[in-house]
């Protein structure tokens, strides 16, 4: 990687080859109320392993406040990106954020589609219990260190272990770093 100036390069060690057969695709979805460094982390450290990071908006424009008032602009509102395909959905934090995008209806045709497909979810600890809420954690595996903290439905705690093959990945409250190192192919 050449830095500004034709200064200095980047060697990468350890370099590990993805097991798909194409660059992995990750939609992070975003509202006003989104935990800021959770969305920021998560584009950083994923666009730094090469992964195409779509972040998209669910609100009427690109850009949204976050729950600390800081701006950030998504590269696509909700209604564009529907029209893809997706290797791995990843909820950021934030409780009003992630209570607005429980109420969009495109999101939500899109996390049901990706659940059946049996493909993979990431999320923070806040948006738990509104994926509980719209019964897709009942259609997927989940990973979590302490899954009962955010379930209502007590039912649903033998399908959260660290010891399965999780399909879905949740993380403490500040900490997308353990959340991408938790999700597995």
């Amino acid at each position: 990687m050449q830095i500004k100036g034709g200064h200095g390069r980047i060697k990468e060690f350890n370099e590990v080859a993805w097991s798909c057969d194409h660059t992995p695709r990750v939609l992070l979805p975003v509202a006003n109320g989104s935990e800021e460094i959770e969305v920021v982390v998560l584009a950083d450290v994923l666009r730094r392993a090469r992964v195409d990071v779509v972040v998209v908006s669910i609100e009427k424009q690109q850009q949204i406040v976050g729950s600390k008032k800081i701006k950030i602009i998504a590269d696509k509102c909700i209604s564009d990106a529907s029209k893809s395909t997706y290797d791995l959905i990843i909820f950021p934090g934030g409780v009003d954020g992630s209570e607005r995008l429980s109420k969009s209806r495109i999101l939500m045709k899109l996390l049901k589609e990706h659940a059946e497909a049996g493909k993979v979810f990431g999320v923070t600890h806040s948006s738990v219990p509104i994926l509980e809420k719209k019964g897709l954690l009942k259609l997927i595996v989940v990973a979590s260190a302490q899954p009962g903290r955010h379930l209502s439905d007590r039912s649903l705690l033998p399908r959260c272990s660290l010891s399965t093959s999780p399909k879905f990945s949740i993380c403490q409250p500040g900490s997308p770093t353990a959340l991408l190192c938790s999700i597995r192919q």
